[in-house]
């Protein structure tokens, strides 16, 4: 894996949720939210480097529910938005 840790925060969010990634190696990973019926409704690739790293997501186009999210093929956590 490259990268060791991740936190999605605040959760539950709403309109906007920071992800902070701790990797391992510089590179590409695309995270997913996807909604409980399978569909992706949000698709991001972030760049990252060595270390800690920080994103800020704008939830303000989803709906209010729960979402599931996953780091590449990797699924991770679940995501309450409000």
């Amino acid at each position: 894996e490259a990268w060791e840790a991740l936190r999605l925060y605040p959760n539950p969010a709403d309109a906007e949720v920071t992800l902070e990634i701790e990797a391992r190696e510089p590179g590409h990973h695309v995270l997913q939210l996807i909604d409980l019926s399978g569909r992706s409704v949000m698709a991001k690739t972030l760049h990252v480097q060595t270390g800690i790293n920080q994103f800020r997501l704008d939830l303000s186009s989803l709906d209010e529910g729960l979402y599931l999210y996953q780091l590449g093929q990797r699924p991770v956590g679940k995501l309450q938005v409000r």
